[in-house]
């Protein structure tokens, strides 16, 4: 599943669910920002995620842009579109792909299919050149 519907450059921000990551000091910032929208309840926060244990400090934050026209975005940079399954960091963040046990074996053995002709010439080789002289 896609994690972002890409990067909302629009600014009022137009109708619609957007998540963001904010650092250190930008954090306090970014929670006055949300409540200066959420209060007239031009915006409303999905979820929000503070790790205390980062360094520095970070904070996800899901939030949906109630009304069109109105919700200035103030930055830094620019909020992501989330589609609608994002409600976490975990979410958004790309784990490397692991491969099953038999996916590594295949690959074992198509690398090694291109090594075993070569391994097999040099091994002859080794023989015919040992044995040469012996009858």
């Amino acid at each position: 599943m896609t994690a972002s519907l890409g990067l909302e450059r629009r600014n009022p921000l137009p109708k619609g669910r957007y998540w963001v990551f904010r650092m250190g000091p930008d954090i306090g910032r970014f929670d006055a920002w949300l409540r200066a929208w959420t209060l007239p309840k031009f915006l409303r926060v999905v979820s929000t995620e503070l790790d205390i244990d980062a360094d520095p400090i970070t904070e996800f934050v899901v939030f949906e842009v109630l009304v069109d026209g109105v919700v200035m975005w103030q930055g830094p940079g620019l909020p992501d579109r989330s589609p609608p399954h994002v409600t976490s960091a975990q979410d958004v963040i790309q784990a490397p792909t692991v491969d099953t046990g038999l996916d590594q074996l295949r690959k074992a053995f198509t690398a090694s299919g291109e090594a075993i002709p070569t391994l097999l010439f040099l091994a002859g080789a080794i023989y015919l050149l040992t044995k040469g002289g012996k009858s």
